[in-house]
């Protein structure tokens, strides 16, 4: 009666964690979001698209979070302190097997600019479905130092 038991179990325990691991293995293969996923997991995370650093007498504006959402943006325009037309950050080709991967050797992830220039940048998406973001400001933290911080301002 023990051993029946006993198998009973693996069994059950074998039938609840195949397709649980299978998904597991999904998640950490990165799998492929659907565009309008991705749109909204973009706007949820707006506030978080930049980051500004100051570094070795320069100051670095990141694009990391939007390179790693590269596989739901058609393209990023943004602006620094109004000025000048818009210009595009150059995004890597999205991998769909490894969507969200982030090569840092390759992949451009920040802007360099003279120390204390950039007050506020501007950064509108094109989604990968075609639909637009609202623009949206960022600005330096104060006192971040070496720190990479960024402040919404609207």
């Amino acid at each position: 009666m023990k051993r029946r038991a006993a198998l009973s179990m693996i069994f059950v325990v074998a039938a609840l964690s195949g397709p649980s691991l299978t998904a597991s293995k999904a998640a950490a293969q990165g799998a492929m979001m659907a565009p309008a996923q991705m749109r909204a997991a973009l706007e949820a995370t707006a506030g978080q698209w930049l980051a500004f650093r100051n570094w070795d007498g320069k100051q670095l504006v990141y694009f990391t979070h939007l390179v790693s959402w590269k596989c739901g943006i058609a393209e990023v325009r943004y602006q620094v302190n109004g000025q000048g037309g818009a210009e595009h950050f150059p995004l890597p080709a999205c991998d769909p097997q490894m969507p969200f991967n982030v090569d840092a050797e390759k992949d451009a992830i920040y802007l360099t600019f003279a120390a204390g220039t950039v007050r506020e940048i501007t950064v509108q998406l094109t989604y990968a479905d075609g639909s637009e973001s609202a623009v949206r400001a960022f600005a330096p933290c104060d006192n971040a130092g070496d720190s990479a911080c960024a402040v919404a301002v609207r």
